[in-house]
């Protein structure tokens, strides 16, 4: 069964971006959908840049937060079935 990785920039002990640094030196599709409070376009460019499928700035309202679930699965889905490996 698919998976989709819902990962807030700023953690204890390790942030975000390492946690999606590290799945993608594995190897590991999973989608990522970054969550923060706090506005960072760096961290925001980083973070696609390395093939999250989405980011949201907190507060956001739970329908977006589904909807962006059903698109990140959906597109993982997609690839899957279509032999891509790349995402």
């Amino acid at each position: 069964m698919p998976g989709c990785l819902l990962l807030d920039v700023r953690m204890p002990d390790i942030n975000g971006l390492e946690i999606q640094e590290r799945m993608n030196a594995s190897g590991c599709k999973m989608p990522i959908i970054f969550i923060s409070a706090h506005q960072d376009p760096e961290v925001y460019r980083k973070s696609l840049d390395a093939g999250a499928a989405a980011f949201l700035q907190k507060p956001f309202d739970d329908q977006l937060l589904v909807e962006t679930i059903r698109s990140a699965l959906n597109k993982y889905e997609n690839h899957q079935t279509e032999g891509n490996s790349e995402l």
